[in-house]
């Protein structure tokens, strides 16, 4: 049975203040759970499992981590600690990581920036889309939404065990990246050159993102090497003004990863 206070702090960490405070978070649910374990490449340590009991045994067969504490709860008290409208059977205790952005680290590689990104959901979906296009770091601006939201936690469906996410001033990383390491910068634009027009060379790369509603600002415009756009495919008809930033994500990595613009950094 958890303690009223167990209950009181797992509950805490529904805040941004309380998850930076105590350098905690959670991730809910069976499949980020089970992700969590197989990944061999994890990045996260957990330190608590909170489980049921029907789902315990069927975790028990999961290579779980030595020093993980189990505690084995009813459903009742999982409800008391979960974000979610409709509880999971499973909620893990994970300690906040401590990631330096350092630019020589990326070299060789394809990286995600994005600008003051604002849904939780978004950047859930972006980070799953860097998993598996093999992408492992995204540096985001400071105003950007937290990481350890827990909508953003559950959209990633576990990816986030792989990905590396950095918050840093956006101008002073790109200056860095261009300038020391010769790194491609492509910014996504709504006037910028189709991408089946744009050549972009090499293996070093990063494709900036600009917020949803504004794009992306007119102080790291200026730093880009070249701006592109995804076409809209004519039909003779009307069509969206825009794609969702998570599709974007998604078309620019598949032709990234079609064009060999990059390999993956296993450093």
């Amino acid at each position: 049975m958890l303690s009223r206070n167990k209950i009181k702090f797992l509950s805490s960490l529904a805040v941004k203040k309380y998850r930076e405070k105590s350098g905690r978070f959670l991730a809910e649910g069976e499949k980020i759970v089970k992700e969590f374990f197989k990944s061999e490449n994890n990045l996260l340590e957990a330190e608590e499992l909170f489980v049921t009991d029907d789902l315990y045994p069927g975790l028990q067969q999961e290579q779980l981590p030595a020093g993980l504490e189990i505690s084995v709860v009813t459903e009742q008290e999982l409800r008391k600690i979960s974000r979610l409208s409709t509880p999971n059977k499973a909620v893990l205790l994970v300690k906040i990581p401590e990631y330096s952005p350092d630019p020589s680290e990326i070299t060789d590689s394809l990286s995600l920036v994005m600008e003051d990104i604002s849904d939780p959901g978004n950047l859930g979906t972006i980070i799953r889309t860097a998993d598996w296009f093999g992408i492992r770091d995204i540096f985001c601006s400071p105003e950007s939404v937290d990481l350890y939201n827990p909508k953003v936690i559950q959209s990633t469906m576990g990816a986030i065990c792989r990905v590396r996410v950095h918050y840093c001033p956006l101008p002073e990383l790109l200056t860095t990246c261009h300038t020391n390491f010769k790194t491609e910068i492509t910014g996504t634009l709504l006037d910028g050159q189709p991408l089946h027009e744009t050549e972009i060379p090499g293996k070093n790369n990063m494709i900036v993102f600009g917020n949803e509603s504004r794009g992306i600002s007119h102080q790291v415009r200026t730093l880009l090497t070249r701006e592109v756009k995804i076409p809209v495919f004519d039909t003779g008809s009307e069509s969206s003004e825009s794609l969702n930033i998570g599709s974007a994500v998604a078309i620019m990595c598949w032709e990234m990863r079609r064009r060999g613009c990059f390999i993956r950094n296993e450093n």
